[in-house]
């Protein structure tokens, strides 16, 4: 065979690699094809490598094609590692959720100045959770009558207390005290 029948069918594989390996994503039956021709033309290479260019006429040469053939060969056994863990098959399905755990939540909204209008698109965000077991409370560390008038005209319960002592933790505890769903 001579040189230009080699080159045009190294062309073609080549070619023929690349093509499948943007299409088979989406194919993944073709994977293990793919993954064979990729190592036969890697291993065709390494044998060429290995054969015809190694530098055997000096000790600086030998020492710089053997590093270079050694750093090519690791790159090889990476892929190779890489093919292994590619070609692994993994069940992701998650089990199925029990559909008698639908457990209370209560959902807090801290705060001590935040503007109503704030509050109120976050109300109205926390409103919008699609889940039928949930109350919403704001814990007003301000002790503010607008706030007050908002939680009352927004439907969601709200906790305020005497002092500040804890900061937002304290809030938290506070409004844990007098809450009592599964999670929150």
């Amino acid at each position: 065979m001579s040189l230009l029948m080699k080159m045009i069918l190294v062309a073609v594989l080549l070619a023929a690699t690349v093509g499948l390996s943007r299409w088979v994503p989406r194919h993944p039956r073709w994977r293990v094809f793919v993954i064979l021709l990729n190592l036969a033309i890697s291993t065709r290479y390494l044998w060429w490598r290995a054969t015809e260019t190694l530098n055997w006429e000096s000790p600086a040469g030998i020492a710089v094609s053997l590093t270079v053939f050694l750093a090519e060969m690791y790159g090889f056994l990476v892929v190779v590692h890489h093919y292994a863990i590619a070609t692994r098959s993994t069940d992701r399905q998650a089990p199925a959720p029990d559909a008698s755990f639908s457990p209370t939540v209560d959902v807090f909204i801290t705060t001590f100045n935040e503007g109503t209008e704030i509050l109120y698109r976050t109300v109205v965000g926390c409103q919008a959770m699609d889940y039928p077991r949930k109350k919403i409370h704001v814990l007003d560390d301000g002790g503010r009558a607008e706030v007050a008038e908002l939680c009352l005209r927004l439907g969601v319960g709200y906790i305020t207390r005497d002092d500040n002592a804890g900061a937002k933790a304290g809030n938290l505890n506070n409004g844990l005290s007098r809450t009592g769903a599964d999670l929150v």
